[in-house]
């Protein structure tokens, strides 16, 4: 017999580099970041110099389990494949074909041709050509690069057809033209049923002929889960829905926004990630027409994916983590753009800021209370008869003036803009629009003219560099009046009723890059291209910063050029329940810079709502409050005392975390992993974790668990295996475990990782107030050795970057600390280093710097005084170090590591102060939900208007308290004499509890 015929497929293109530019080199990433965390369950987070090496570790490891290829030449029939999970070689069937033309495969099935490409990192691309047609050309929308192929693939008979064999899957076809795909673990990732495969078929239209659409069906064991998909309400696991991609202004007016289960909204992005046998694979289906996919809804045990034009081209993702799967992914459709580290701070918006006194008058409201903000933002009312590119001379009479005012604060200003061109002679953005032929138009060659908010208007062709160069430019008039950011709405694109539809009919002709098309295809790029155009723009008029972009509406790519918001989401218990897993599916789905319009758009949000939206805005990548115009004010403020104290320090630990969060951001740009990130992509081993969804991380190291129920006094909370740390008490608690907690209205509870290296800052009214001084690592040691890369920048722009890894781990004696050289041209200012370490339940005998001992402290005051030495915080139990802020140090702490009690209590600090005229000849005295409401004293201060005494509370839980004079007939009252309800705290060492009494029981009438 002879051999069989095998072939290795050149290198064809060339490589795609994940910090050069995502779109026609105008991009222009700044240096990325790098995170390697592990933790006590085992599993480590990547650990690479750049975004390829965790890919090459993981494909060393793979292949380390398959046999060695055997040489190409004359393999015989029935030979050992060239790695263990392909199929046993046979001779190559006469329907299949090797061109060596960019593709491995061609497959010429009965219906359709299949052509196989594999790209360089394993990733494989299907693509289903009708007999009798070619391919069409590539779209540089979702995938923006020609990438390598694997030039080791292997081309192969086997017993029941071909394959392409290579060291991370087997793809595999047979005669009938179905598939198989096995990953390097001999799992199968991809296959079709009996009857199932590719087809062709049809879906009616309204109003017109029925479409002729194309589709896959492929079979899903009964244990595997899926997540991603893009926007999409209801649960984060999405087996068992069918959903539409075909972005949508979802907007119901009994709602105020879109209503509960609503679907399609407004971002489709054709991608997700499944699980099978805790192996996780991705598939990207590229294609922008309207697609259907049902995910073992209708047949229990397939899934199928449907498109309304177009051809099944699919991009078949090996892992086997979730993280490799996301990196891959984002090496296909492009980096996310790392966004200025005020992006990251909080945001004030609402549809009515108007005139400019009153944005003024806001901005100034944040600062008198003390409330930190970085950005104010202007909807439709800024404009001039609501055109795009406009300011209102009445209003906003000189809107560069406003914006330096409001920057001298510390604000930045960002503006709306709209795609709907008002219909206007004489006006300019309107003419050099209609002379440059920018414009959509219908298939008559006339203009299209939708009505939209200005009335009527017409609509740039985004598709057509042309029309994205002139809207690049008027973007860059807003950006030199001193705009930091531009916010994309309505760009489904949206028309309203009175224009005959929704959007853009579908047969309006679009340049469509390589080819031209219709809306039909073009409908779900629009805002992709939208969004492209101004951050070109950006760029172009403002080269020394990066563009910060808001988008609603998207595609897959969307991460290169703009954060996302869900929309109009309404004020209601059931929308705030919807949004964290729609935030983590967007994050699966390669979009990073993701959140909500903290307290709902529709207004009347409840203060409880508010509260509880607040706190999940605080842990959510893009952190913004927003509301509809007509309803009452929805600031911070704007629910009484309560709701604004406890905003004020959820975004507080917003401002102290945010070099963890810019860190774990630059993380994204580099490595495609999601900011706030379901916990089955951390512990992705751990089935009870597969279909949770009201907890997620924030990065590697913090677990978040909002509370989303109304009238909540308790929280289930699940720990996975490890040991966890609450943040703010250093209470510990061991999992796997379900907490049952209680919980009060300022509840927000988070859970450190041991092996955290968490960086921190001290608390700013607005990013870029001052320099980090000091910078804070709180640092967690583990038993097993984690390390963390932290990235540095200016905050903005290009111009330098720099990294510093550290590793940690828990020792015999004590524990180490390292910090390797700084690697890249950023340098800080000369600042503190302070390094908490936790828990050191025993005071430590020694601390040494590069092997020098290092001086005690008696305190913090001195500690903090002399900059150098430590101190050891026998309440916190935790040792703080001081040290000039270095890379390349090694520290050492000998201490006793045994836990004598997990949850300790802690002695809590309280001062109170005092209503003039309190006589001094009794205590105050504190009655608290923790000692049964026994009244303990508290000692007078000098002068004697304060008081001041510790505690002893459970550590890491909440309780009530109240103050008297030593009875309940002297307790204290509200002011105006009205009964006090119990006031409420978290029992942690720090920070001193600070209350003031307004008067007491006996002295009201």
């Amino acid at each position: 017999m002879t051999g069989v015929p095998r072939k290795s497929i050149p290198l064809l293109f060339s490589a795609f580099a994940l910090a050069g530019p995502a779109c026609g080199g105008s991009e222009s990433p700044p240096a990325q970041p790098v995170v390697d965390a592990s933790a006590d369950d085992g599993q480590v987070a990547p650990d690479a110099e750049a975004g390829s090496d965790v890919l090459e570790a993981s494909q060393e490891a793979e292949a380390s389990q398959n046999v060695d290829a055997p040489d190409a030449a004359d393999a015989p029939a029935d030979a050992a494949p060239p790695y263990a999970h392909c199929a046993p070689v046979a001779p190559l069937p006469v329907w299949a074909e090797t061109p060596g033309t960019g593709h491995a495969l061609i497959a010429h099935g009965p219906l359709a041709d299949l052509h196989v490409s594999v790209l360089d990192d394993g990733t494989a691309r299907l693509q289903y050509a009708p007999k009798g047609t070619t391919l069409p050309p590539d779209r540089a929308w979702a995938v923006t690069k020609s990438l390598p192929q694997d030039p080791a693939a292997e081309v192969t008979g086997t017993l029941e057809g071909a394959q392409v064999c290579t060291k991370w899957l087997s793809i595999q076809v047979r005669a009938d033209g179905r598939i198989k795909v096995v990953d390097a673990a001999s799992t199968v990732l991809m296959e079709d049923p009996a009857g199932g495969g590719w087809s062709q078929g049809s879906q009616p239209q309204d109003g017109g002929s029925p479409t002729s659409t194309v589709r896959v069906v492929r079979s899903t064991p009964p244990d595997e889960v899926f997540y991603g998909f893009g926007e999409r309400t209801g649960p984060l696991e999405r087996r068992g829905q069918h959903m539409v991609f075909w972005n949508t202004d979802s907007y119901q007016s009994a709602y105020g926004g879109w209503a509960p289960g609503t679907d399609p909204l407004y971002e489709s992005i054709p991608f997700f990630v499944g699980l099978r046998e805790t192996r996780a694979y991705g598939v990207f289906t590229n294609n922008a027409y309207r697609l259907e996919v049902d995910v073992a809804k209708a047949i229990t045990d397939q899934y199928a994916i449907e498109a309304w034009g177009g051809i099944v081209d699919q991009y078949v993702i090996p892992g086997p983590t979730m993280a490799e799967v996301l990196q891959r992914y984002a090496r296909l459709t492009g980096p996310a753009a790392l966004p200025p580290r005020w992006a990251l701070g909080y945001h004030q918006s609402r549809w009515g800021y108007s005139p400019a006194s009153q944005l003024e008058q806001i901005g100034q409201e944040f600062r008198d209370r003390s409330i930190p903000a970085d950005g104010l933002w202007l909807d439709i009312q800024h404009m001039d008869g609501l055109r795009t590119f406009t300011w209102d001379p009445a209003t906003f009479p000189d809107p560069a003036g406003m914006i330096q005012a409001l920057g001298a604060k510390g604000f930045k200003v960002i503006a709306i803009e709209d795609p709907g061109i008002k219909q206007e002679p004489g006006w300019s953005v309107y003419d050099t629009g209609l002379a440059g032929d920018h414009f959509l138009r219908k298939p008559s060659s006339e203009l299209y003219v939708g009505v939209v908010w200005p009335g009527p208007a017409v609509f740039p062709d985004f598709t057509s560099q042309p029309a994205r160069d002139w809207w690049g430019m008027q973007v860059g008039k807003e950006v030199k009046l001193g705009l930091r950011g531009v916010w994309l709405d309505v760009n489904e694109p949206t028309v309203f009723p009175e224009s005959g539809g929704g959007s853009v009919p579908n047969d309006v002709p679009v340049a469509g890059e390589a080819a031209p098309t219709t809306m039909a295809e073009a409908h779900n790029v629009y805002a992709l291209q939208e969004a492209r155009a101004t951050f070109e723009g950006m760029v172009q008029n403002a080269p020394d910063r990066r563009p910060f972009i808001l988008t609603r509406a998207g595609f897959a790519g969307i991460q290169r050029y703009a954060a996302v918001w869900t929309g109009d989401a309404p004020s209601s218990w059931e929308s705030l329940q919807q949004t964290l897993p729609m935030l983590l599916n967007l994050g699966v789905s390669g979009v990073p810079l993701v959140g909500s319009d903290v307290g709902g758009y529709s207004g009347n949000a409840t203060p409880e709502l508010f509260a509880r939206w607040m706190a999940l805005g605080s842990v959510s990548p893009f952190f913004r409050g927003h509301v509809t115009n007509g309803v009452p004010s929805q600031e911070p403020w704007a629910f009484g005392q309560e709701v604004e104290d406890l905003s004020r320090d959820l975004i507080r630990q917003r401002y102290e975390l945010l070099p963890y969060l810019y860190s774990t951001a630059a993380d994204s740009a580099e490595n495609g992993s999601p900011i706030l990130r379901p916990l089955v992509y951390e512990f992705q081993s751990d089935p009870t974790v597969y279909h949770l969804d009201d907890e997620a991380m924030v990065g590697p190291w913090l677990l978040v668990a909002p509370v989303a129920e109304k009238d909540a006094t308790q929280r289930s909370i699940t720990l996975p295996a490890g040991r966890w740390y609450e943040l703010h008490s250093g209470a510990i608690y061991e999992g796997p475990t379900t907490l049952q907690l209680t919980m009060t209205l300022a509840a927000l509870p988070v859970y450190v990782r041991q092996g955290a290296i968490l960086p921190r800052a001290q608390s700013m009214m607005w990013s870029d107030q001052q320099p980090i001084d000091p910078f804070t690592l709180e640092v967690y040691p583990s038993t097993q050795q984690s390390s963390y890369t932290f990235y540095e920048d200016e905050g903005d722009g290009y111009e330098s970057s720099s990294r510093i890894t550290y590793t940690l781990h828990q020792t015999a004696t004590g524990a180490h600390l390292s910090a390797g050289p700084r690697q890249g041209t950023f340098q800080p200012a000369p600042r503190t280093l302070l390094v908490r370490v936790r828990r050191v339940d025993h005071a430590p005998t020694q601390v040494t710097w590069d092997g020098s001992p290092m001086q005690q402290h008696a305190d913090e005051n001195a500690l903090m005084q002399a900059k150098l030495g430590w101190w050891y915080d026998a309440r916190d139990l935790s040792v703080v170090v001081a040290h000039l802020d270095t890379a390349g140090f090694a520290l050492d702490l000998t201490y006793d590591t045994s836990i004598p009690e997990l949850r300790p209590p802690v002695d809590v600090e309280f001062e109170v102060s005092v209503p003039a005229g309190t006589p001094t000849t009794t205590q105050v005295h504190i009655a608290t939900s923790a000692s049964a409401w026994a009244q303990l004293p508290l000692d007078w201060q000098t002068p004697p208007d304060k008081a001041h005494g510790f505690v002893s509370l459970p550590r890491g839980e909440w309780f009530f308290y109240k103050f008297t004079r030593g009875d309940w007939d002297t307790v204290e009252k509200w002011p105006g004499c009205v009964e006090a309800t119990n006031r409420y705290g978290f029992a942690s060492a720090h920070p001193v509890r600070k209350d003031t009494v307004f008067t007491w029981r006996d002295w009201c009438p």
